[in-house]
């Protein structure tokens, strides 16, 4: 169907109604005394004043049939009376701000605002015109009252913010204001700016008690924030970017979301006794990225998802009570000097890779306004940490004092957990296996204790490693291949007293001192201070092969099975003294 004006279709339906039944009375007529028995349809010539209705239309597009004892009737179709929607009207109060009316809903939305306004004790609440009274419920202005000052001022009926930087920068002196019912904020920079230098407010004692949906990005970015409340906000619906950017949240500032799920919510921000009370869990990138976070509080904080939350911030006096899982990548990567006494109680598996990485005290942190070297890992206890799954977890990392009580390598699959960190005295790693791959490869490790180590399984466990005054005290049996392989200059006093047996291939091979470590500037170190008391079997192919040693005692030693177990060894005294069984080449 064509698409008419319908005011003209209506006009014409009138001006020819008349004419149309005239002729369906003269067909009806015609067709009886005729005794036409079959359905005549019937057309209207249109006449010249009828071009508009029907040049371009047959007349039975608008109008209806109806066929009574075989006859047929044309009728018009029934008027229609189509409602046009109420028009906006528009309002300019005192102060030279213009409203768009909604004569529908008896609101009004701000368009307008004159720039840097000053208004004192005065209430948007509603405006009237004509005496009607319209609620003012939305501000759509772009930069409505940037640069303003605003004194004892609110807003009882706004709800939603579409402007962008609505109240961005406002002057010294802005006190007083709230927003009781503002539920949303759409618009980009809402409440950007106010950080209290050069002439601008800062947010102070303000509490969004309705305000549950954020997905303005910076919406409070590069602000102060003092005793400012958000009890009620939505992280699934708060869906915005960089909300708290680069903002100052102090002690008394509470943020009451369940989950974060925008990313950079409050990079390179500062947060100082900020307690968020609801929140359970983070699923946004880079959250707290570049952050300083002091004393604030996460006692809900339960999961970990999204990836560099805390990376490249500084984290003091944080204890992430009930934080159980972290599956995000980078978490607290690369953090910055100065963290300290943070600590991590109920943490029970760790899935994602990196989590803990590059905090050797060594790199750099490099950001926005930061140039400082990275934290390491000291005093930390992992006292419910069972599960590591994720790859390079500390990695490049130096943890001193750090416990592991209760690692279980049957659940630890992960590979280079510790690849390329220095673990140093008292740190004590509790799993009674290895079985990833590469876990200590390349890791410096002095005094360590593996109170609970079992069994090495995983391949190229400590490969590439220096190892100083480490004791395996229960350590029986290495099933893995290269477990040991081509350690680092200065590897000295290993106790391997109660090992007895090695099944896997060249657990111990490369060792001999003069070749180079691979991707290292250092030489390989040598056996010479490794001791193997109880070592009773020796199934595996090229165990000592390519290695060096002063004197290599092995008294316990039975049974010798495989290929080049001592080829190429380099030694000035061998001693076998209860081989019983030697089989292989």
């Amino acid at each position: 169907m064509h698409k008419y004006n319908k005011r003209v279709i209506k006009m014409n339906l009138k001006r020819n109604k008349k004419r149309v039944f005239a002729f369906a009375i003269a067909f009806i007529l015609i067709i009886n005394m005729n005794n036409v028995p079959s359905v005549v349809a019937a057309t209207l010539a249109p006449t010249s004043k009828d071009t508009e209705f029907t040049t371009e239309k047959n007349l039975n597009d608008e109008m209806a049939e109806k066929s009574t004892e075989g006859l047929v009737v044309v009728e018009p179709k029934e008027e229609v009376e189509v409602e046009e929607p109420a028009r906006a009207g528009s309002f300019t109060d005192g102060f030279g701000i213009t409203y768009d009316l909604d004569t529908t809903n008896n609101t009004a939305s701000i368009m307008t605002v004159p720039e840097k306004i000053d208004i004192s004790n005065h209430s948007f609440g509603s405006v009237e015109d004509a005496g009607i009274t319209y609620n003012i419920t939305s501000i759509d202005a772009n930069s409505a009252f940037l640069y303003s000052k605003l004194v004892n001022v609110d807003f009882p009926n706004l709800k939603v913010i579409n402007g962008s930087n609505a109240f961005y920068t406002m002057k010294t002196g802005t006190n007083n204001i709230s927003f009781p019912s503002l539920t949303t904020i759409t618009g980009k920079g809402a409440f950007r700016g106010n950080d209290g230098e050069n002439n601008v407010t800062t947010l102070d004692n303000i509490n969004f008690t309705s305000l549950t949906t954020i997905t303005g990005d910076l919406s409070f970015a590069y602000s102060k924030l003092n005793n400012v409340d958000f009890p009620v906000i939505d992280g699934e619906k708060s869906t915005g970017m960089s909300i708290f950017d680069t903002a100052i949240l102090d002690e008394d500032s509470n943020i009451g979301m369940s989950s974060i799920n925008g990313s950079t919510w409050f990079r390179t921000a500062q947060l100082t006794g900020t307690t968020f009370p609801n929140l359970e869990t983070i699923n946004g990138a880079s959250v707290f990225l570049f952050s300083e976070i002091d004393d604030v509080n996460f006692p809900k904080l339960t999961t970990i998802n999204g990836s560099d939350i805390f990376s490249n911030s500084k984290i003091a006096n944080v204890d992430f009570v009930m934080l159980e899982t972290i599956s995000g990548g980078n978490t607290f990567a690369t953090m910055q000097e100065g963290t300290t006494n943070i600590s991590f109680p109920a943490l029970t598996a760790i899935t994602g890779n990196a989590v803990f990485s590059n905090n050797n005290g060594v790199s750099s942190v490099v950001g926005k306004e930061i140039v400082t070297k990275t934290t390491t890992l000291d005093n930390i206890n992992f006292p419910s940490l069972t599960t590591i799954t994720g790859t390079t977890v500390f990695g490049v990392s130096k943890l001193n004092n750090v416990d592991f009580p209760v690692l279980n390598g049957e659940k630890s699959t992960g590979t280079t957990a510790f690849r390329d960190a220095v673990i140093d005295v008292n740190s004590n790693i509790g799993m009674d296996s290895i079985g990833g791959g590469s876990w200590f490869a390349n890791a410096e490790l002095t005094g360590v204790t593996f109170p609970n180590l079992k069994t090495i399984s995983g391949g190229k466990a400590f490969a590439y490693s220096k190892m100083i005054n480490v004791d395996f005290p229960v350590l029986t049996t290495i099933t893995a291949n290269n477990a040991f392989y081509i350690m680092q200059e200065g590897t000295t006093n290993i106790n391997f007293n109660a090992l007895t047996a090695i099944t896997g291939l060249s657990n111990f091979e490369g060792n001999n001192g003069t070749e180079t470590v691979p991707a290292m500037s250092v030489k390989t170190a040598t056996l010479d201070d490794v001791k193997f008391p109880a070592l009773k079997t020796i199934e595996g192919d090229c165990t000592f092969r390519k290695s060096a040693s002063e004197e290599l005692l092995l008294p316990a030693l039975e049974k010798v099975k495989g290929v080049s177990n001592f080829s190429l060894f380099d030694t000035t005294k061998l001693s076998l003294n209860n081989i019983k069984t030697i089989e292989g080449t």
